[in-house]
């Protein structure tokens, strides 16, 4: 095609099949993107800034132990101040990571020709890894339209002189670490181009660039600082043993040529068959061909416009450095290397597929070329398209967990003017992906979580969802051996993946347990009887507590000292659990168990109480005022018979 300002009909036709290839894949299948732990707990942090106007001043841990600026929180809090609905979140990402490709096309055409922006951003909009990692609430999914969007500062800063594209450029250079950190690899290459366009001339847009990411690191660096906690875990990377070698470098390999990308959607014991197994191999052969070719293309170009500020001259000259800027900045590492470390330099590899049609002028090989990238780029879209079908069908060993569209789907349908009292394993959304999963999904909605693992909640209304993460959570088990499963109701997840459960409850009968003389500590709570039971090779028991009065603030965990002999005897076990007081409301009744090896003795005795974590103090009796602090002892006890 003739290099024209305006595009020809023909090359808008082609833009615009890649842009709906682009689009699709990336807005298409909506829901069918993970919401685990990552995803949820950004999305509810995002949240408590846009909704209830928290100002976030640090993100959410990072893989590596470190904390997260809060940049991605403050990205996301824009979607979900327009709507609390995961779901528009996911769709902003996609169509960001779109506008990446409408950019890449844009930058290629300008700095090369019509011709190679074309070819550039079919590569990228079919490439399945840019593909996976545009779907979700995810740090990492920001990170390839972000540096493209650099890039275009960079030429149209550099060759058109413009200032606010060299503003834009370090801005980004700065910010987009504060997103991942694997955006300092950006770094790299930003260095290398003050030097070879000697930008110091122009310090003025350089300032101020550089005085906005400063300004949006500042609220994070402030609390790392004045917060002991945050700044020692800050600094303790440093002292970690590192290692040399070239993981990321074979990552970027991989993602390059897209080899491996079904693993993180299907499970990496995926097998494709012989057939399109062979065309696969095909395209990896061709895009490396492509890659290699153009890198080297890239370098020789550079020399060649080593005197010029031209789009070519500097898109050249940012190519090879850009490529190798990640697997460079995560060779020298302490901490595990992950793919998504490589997606600042990921579209990079494009541009260079782009340098090499370039270099190509006798027309049947490049019309042979151009034929078969058409070939690559409809592979790689139809095999996306079929895995993203594939994830909401059926659970795949290792592939993508429960896709946003099914909780979501369990979510809508509990919101009928009940409340609900979601049981999951744990009750923290800082740690707890399902916690802080269904905190978004039922936000503005009646709610609360208890942890199943050692907790049932049963609210005074019996107007009310007792919800299950998991059939196999214990919480379910007690439900269903109390007798409250008079309306259960499941919400179907993939094929192979266990549903979510919901119980409407019935009042929970007093002969579902031994009844004691009630005895009431300060936090509120109040013993109102026991039971025991075998659990497989174990003893479980059980104490039902009603809560009284006012509730004590605090995190209250609840102890259990079994004794065989007597109850004066020493302690032969200890089990401590989870109460999940923070849920606690007046009127609850609160079922609560520890499992314990099947004791030797015929009769047994069990201290029990409550104590606050972490300060470990205990929630006194008040039927005991000389020794309030004294254990309630059940005893003595016998384990029904088999």
């Amino acid at each position: 095609m003739p290099t024209t300002k305006h595009p020809s009909r023909l090359e808008r036709v082609l833009l615009v099949i890649i842009m709906l290839a682009a689009l699709g894949l990336r807005m298409g299948w909506p829901g069918n993107n993970s919401f685990s732990f990552d995803e949820a707990r950004i999305s509810q942090l995002a949240l408590v800034m846009a909704r209830n106007s928290v100002f976030a001043w640090v993100g959410m841990p990072s893989s590596a132990g470190l904390p997260n600026f809060p940049a991605t929180v403050w990205l996301f809090s824009i979607p979900f101040a327009i709507s609390s609905n995961p779901l528009f979140a996911t769709l902003c990402v996609g169509l960001l990571n779109a506008l990446g490709v409408l950019a890449l096309w844009w930058l290629v055409r300008k700095s090369l020709s019509p011709t190679a922006g074309l070819v550039a951003s079919a590569l990228m909009a079919a490439s399945p890894y840019l593909v996976f990692y545009s779907r979700g609430i995810w740090a990492q999914d920001l990170l390839a339209p972000l540096a493209i969007f650099w890039a275009c500062g960079v030429v149209v800063g550099i060759a058109e002189g413009k200032n606010w594209g060299l503003v834009l450029a370090v801005f980004l250079t700065g910010f987009i670490p504060q997103v991942h950190y694997a955006g300092i690899a950006l770094l790299i290459p930003a260095i290398w181009l003050f030097f070879r366009f000697k930008l110091w001339k122009r310090w003025l847009p350089l300032l101020i660039g550089f005085a906005l990411a400063c300004a949006a690191a500042t609220p994070f660096l402030y609390t790392i600082w004045t917060t002991p906690d945050l700044r020692t875990s800050f600094f303790s990377l440093g002292g970690q043993a590192a290692i040399f070698d070239l993981t990321g470098l074979n990552q970027l390999f991989q993602m390059t040529i897209g080899r491996g990308w079904e693993g993180f959607l299907l499970g990496q014991a995926w097998d494709w068959s012989s057939l399109v197994d062979s065309g696969l191999w095909a395209s990896y052969v061709l895009i490396v061909a492509l890659a290699v070719t153009g890198l080297i293309g890239s370098v020789i170009r550079a020399w060649q416009t080593r005197h010029e500020h031209s789009a070519v001259a500097v898109l050249a000259s940012l190519t090879p450095v850009w490529l190798l800027s990640a697997p460079l900045v995560f060779a020298y590492h302490s901490t595990p290397v992950y793919h998504q470390y490589q997606l600042a330099a990921l579209p990079v590899v494009f541009v260079a597929c782009a340098f090499a049609i370039e270099l190509v002028q006798k027309k049947w090989l490049r019309y042979t070329l151009l034929g078969l990238v058409t070939l690559c780029f409809s592979l790689q879209v139809g095999l996306s398209a079929y895995s993203l079908n594939m994830v909401s069908q059926e659970l795949t060993p290792g592939g993508v967990g429960t896709p946003l569209l099914f909780p979501q789907a369990a979510a809508e349908a509990l919101k009928d003017g009940s409340e609900v009292v979601v049981h999951a394993a744990g009750d923290d959304s800082e740690y707890s992906g399902d916690v802080a999963g269904f905190e978004v999904l039922l936000w503005d909605y009646p709610h609360r979580f208890a942890d199943g693992q050692s907790v049932l909640i049963l609210p005074e209304s019996e107007d009310a969802h007792l919800f299950f993460t998991f059939e196999s959570l214990a919480a379910y088990q007690q439900a269903l051996n109390l007798g409250l499963d008079s309306e259960i109701t499941t919400y179907p997840r993939r094929a192979g993946e266990p549903p979510y459960v919901a119980i409407s409850y019935n009042a929970l009968s007093t002969e579902a347990y031994t009844a004691v003389e009630p005895v009431a500590l300060a936090n509120g709570a109040v013993l109102q009887g026991y039971r025991l039971d075998r659990v497989g090779e174990q003893m479980r028991i059980t104490t039902i507590w009603h809560i009284e009065g006012t509730i004590a603030d605090g995190d209250y965990h609840q102890f259990h000292h079994l004794k065989l002999d007597s109850a004066d005897s020493e302690t032969t076990e200890i089990h401590d659990v989870i109460v999940s007081s923070q849920a606690w409301q007046q009127g609850d009744t609160v079922i609560v168990w520890a499992d314990f090896a099947v004791p030797e003795a015929d009769t047994f005795y069990v201290d029990l109480g409550m104590y606050l974590w972490p300060e470990l103090t205990r929630s006194d009796r008040l039927d005991m005022s000389e020794n309030p602090s004294a254990p309630i002892t059940l005893g003595p006890l016998s384990l029904p018979e088999e």
